[in-house]
Protein backbone atom coordinates (compact mmCIF):
# COMPACT_ATOMS: atom_id res chain seq x y z
CA UNK A 1 0.00 0.00 0.00
CA UNK A 2 1.24 3.44 -1.10
CA UNK A 3 1.71 6.14 2.02
CA UNK A 4 -1.52 8.49 1.75
CA UNK A 5 -1.15 12.03 1.67
CA UNK A 6 -3.86 14.77 3.78
CA UNK A 7 -5.28 17.83 1.95
CA UNK A 8 -7.60 18.51 4.47
CA UNK A 9 -5.70 21.30 6.41
CA UNK A 10 -4.14 22.66 3.75
CA UNK A 11 -4.68 26.50 3.37
CA UNK A 12 -4.12 28.86 0.64
CA UNK A 13 -0.73 30.62 1.11
CA UNK A 14 -1.53 34.82 0.52
CA UNK A 15 0.79 37.40 0.97
CA UNK A 16 1.71 39.02 4.09
CA UNK A 17 0.38 42.93 4.93
CA UNK A 18 2.41 45.68 3.88
CA UNK A 19 4.70 46.95 6.61
CA UNK A 20 7.78 45.91 8.78
CA UNK A 21 8.68 42.83 10.04
CA UNK A 22 11.50 41.24 12.69
CA UNK A 23 13.18 38.34 10.50
CA UNK A 24 16.64 36.71 10.08
CA UNK A 25 18.36 35.47 7.05
CA UNK A 26 17.98 32.06 6.79
CA UNK A 27 19.48 30.70 3.42
CA UNK A 28 21.93 32.38 0.21
CA UNK A 29 22.39 30.76 -2.76
CA UNK A 30 24.57 32.00 -5.70
CA UNK A 31 23.58 32.10 -9.15
CA UNK A 32 26.43 32.22 -11.58
CA UNK A 33 24.07 32.73 -14.71
CA UNK A 34 20.71 33.92 -14.47
CA UNK A 35 18.60 32.55 -17.91
CA UNK A 36 17.71 35.79 -19.12
CA UNK A 37 21.19 37.82 -18.37
CA UNK A 38 23.40 35.41 -18.11
CA UNK A 39 24.72 37.45 -15.68
CA UNK A 40 25.64 36.50 -11.48
CA UNK A 41 23.19 37.42 -9.29
CA UNK A 42 22.57 35.87 -4.81
CA UNK A 43 19.39 34.39 -3.91
CA UNK A 44 18.24 35.41 -0.34
CA UNK A 45 15.74 33.89 1.97
CA UNK A 46 14.12 35.61 4.65
CA UNK A 47 12.49 34.26 7.55
CA UNK A 48 9.65 36.14 10.12
CA UNK A 49 11.08 36.00 12.81
CA UNK A 50 7.78 37.07 15.49
CA UNK A 51 4.55 37.76 15.76
CA UNK A 52 1.49 36.32 13.19
CA UNK A 53 3.68 35.70 10.66
CA UNK A 54 6.63 33.99 12.20
CA UNK A 55 8.50 31.21 9.87
CA UNK A 56 6.92 32.55 6.76
CA UNK A 57 10.00 33.12 3.81
CA UNK A 58 10.35 36.31 2.19
CA UNK A 59 12.87 36.41 -0.92
CA UNK A 60 15.02 38.70 -2.89
CA UNK A 61 17.16 38.25 -5.62
CA UNK A 62 20.54 40.37 -6.47
CA UNK A 63 22.31 41.13 -9.04
CA UNK A 64 25.85 41.06 -8.88
CA UNK A 65 25.86 44.13 -12.22
CA UNK A 66 28.50 46.95 -11.21
CA UNK A 67 25.32 49.04 -11.13
CA UNK A 68 23.40 47.11 -8.65
CA UNK A 69 26.04 46.00 -6.02
CA UNK A 70 25.13 48.87 -4.06
CA UNK A 71 21.91 46.99 -3.09
CA UNK A 72 23.69 44.04 -1.96
CA UNK A 73 27.03 45.67 -0.60
CA UNK A 74 23.82 47.46 2.21
CA UNK A 75 22.32 44.70 2.86
CA UNK A 76 24.91 42.53 3.68
CA UNK A 77 26.39 45.70 5.91
CA UNK A 78 23.16 45.99 7.37
CA UNK A 79 23.15 42.68 8.17
CA UNK A 80 26.36 42.89 10.15
CA UNK A 81 29.24 41.99 7.36
CA UNK A 82 32.55 44.71 7.48
CA UNK A 83 32.68 46.74 4.84
CA UNK A 84 36.14 45.98 4.52
CA UNK A 85 35.12 42.56 3.24
CA UNK A 86 33.23 44.13 0.65
CA UNK A 87 36.43 46.18 -0.80
CA UNK A 88 38.03 45.59 -4.24
CA UNK A 89 37.66 43.01 -6.58
CA UNK A 90 36.76 39.46 -5.41
CA UNK A 91 36.24 36.31 -6.71
CA UNK A 92 32.98 34.90 -7.37
CA UNK A 93 33.16 32.39 -4.83
CA UNK A 94 34.33 34.98 -1.99
CA UNK A 95 30.70 36.96 -2.70
CA UNK A 96 28.97 33.54 -2.16
CA UNK A 97 30.80 33.08 1.23
CA UNK A 98 30.70 36.35 2.61
CA UNK A 99 26.73 36.48 1.98
CA UNK A 100 26.22 32.48 3.38
CA UNK A 101 28.11 34.21 6.78
CA UNK A 102 25.28 36.38 6.95
CA UNK A 103 23.20 33.21 7.48
CA UNK A 104 21.22 33.83 11.25
CA UNK A 105 21.69 37.14 11.46
CA UNK A 106 18.58 39.57 12.09
CA UNK A 107 16.96 42.36 10.38
CA UNK A 108 14.24 44.33 9.63
CA UNK A 109 12.42 43.77 6.56
CA UNK A 110 10.28 46.33 4.49
CA UNK A 111 7.32 44.70 3.06
CA UNK A 112 5.02 45.58 0.18
CA UNK A 113 2.91 44.44 -2.59
CA UNK A 114 3.55 43.71 -6.69
CA UNK A 115 1.32 42.49 -8.97
CA UNK A 116 2.69 39.18 -10.61
CA UNK A 117 0.72 37.05 -13.53
CA UNK A 118 -2.30 38.82 -12.69
CA UNK A 119 -1.90 38.28 -8.51
CA UNK A 120 -0.82 40.08 -5.62
CA UNK A 121 2.79 38.86 -4.60
CA UNK A 122 5.09 40.23 -1.25
CA UNK A 123 7.78 42.14 -2.27
CA UNK A 124 11.07 42.66 0.00
CA UNK A 125 11.47 46.38 -0.48
CA UNK A 126 14.52 46.79 1.68
CA UNK A 127 16.29 45.11 4.11
CA UNK A 128 16.76 47.40 7.68
CA UNK A 129 19.37 46.55 10.46
CA UNK A 130 17.55 44.66 13.30
CA UNK A 131 15.85 46.67 15.90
Amino acid sequence: MSPRIDFSNVRELTPVPEGEYAATLTGTKLVPEAKESKQPYVEMTFTIADGEFAGRKLFRNYSLQPKALWSFKQTLVRLGTDPELLSGELELEDVAEIAADAIGQPCRLSVGFREYQGNMRNELKEVLSAF
